[in-house]
């Protein structure tokens, strides 16, 4: 008689245990199912971050492309003036030297003149 009094106690255990292996059961699906939309997610995240990336670098060659191309035109435009004033340089010194050759020879001149005897 013991065995058929224990009979319906494994009966209920197990009952039990199948209702507590379904719970788990539902607990591990949902955990799936969260394991999977995490991982959708990432791969979301992961593909923001690489569209952002791309998008940064492009920006920042455009603006180094347009950089260059400024200072490739400022310095030619340095080199035009600085050729400019080189030859306007040029032309004031070529006028002082002709002026200071010209003031010598007044200076011989007036030093080489008689001026006891012409006054």
């Amino acid at each position: 008689m013991m065995a058929v009094v224990g009979l319906p106690k494994v009966v209920q255990d197990v009952s039990k245990l199948q209702s507590e292996v379904a719970v788990v059961a539902t607990l591990v699906d949902r955990l799936e199912d969260s394991v999977d939309r995490f991982d959708r997610q990432t791969e979301m995240l992961h593909a923001r971050i690489s569209s952002g990336e791309r998008e940064i670098k492009q920006k920042i060659d455009e603006q180094y492309d347009e950089l260059m191309k400024e200072i490739k035109e400022m310095r030619a435009e340095s080199t035009q003036q600085h050729t400019s004033l080189s030859g306007r340089i040029t032309k004031i010194e070529k006028w002082m030297w002709t002026v200071v050759g010209i003031s010598i020879v007044i200076g011989l001149i007036i030093n080489k003149v008689p001026w006891d005897k012409l006054l």
